[in-house]
């Protein structure tokens, strides 16, 4: 549904499932490509290898994940404090 929905470029798969388990990465497109059914035709869904990608952090996909959005939280922080604004 959100692939529907978002249409994104690319998925990226993480986690100590797929890092550990390479073949877990096929079983998903594989169930992927059978819920699409044909559906949606794109240049981004047509090649599921580069679409539905394994991710390059593997396990520690999540932390870095929300390292990133604690990151975002500072840098937009820093903007808004510099902006006259209160500075939480």
């Amino acid at each position: 549904t959100l692939t529907l929905i978002l249409c994104p470029k690319r998925i990226v798969l993480g986690g100590g499932m797929i890092s550990n388990r390479p073949v877990v990465v096929d079983l998903v497109r594989a169930e992927f490509r059978g819920l699409l059914a044909g559906y949606v035709q794109n240049r981004f869904v047509s090649d599921l290898e580069q679409y539905l990608v394994p991710s390059v952090y593997r396990p520690n996909a999540g932390m870095m994940g929300a390292l990133h959005i604690a990151a975002a939280a500072v840098a937009a922080d820093t903007v808004k404090s510099r902006e006259g604004e209160k500075f939480v």
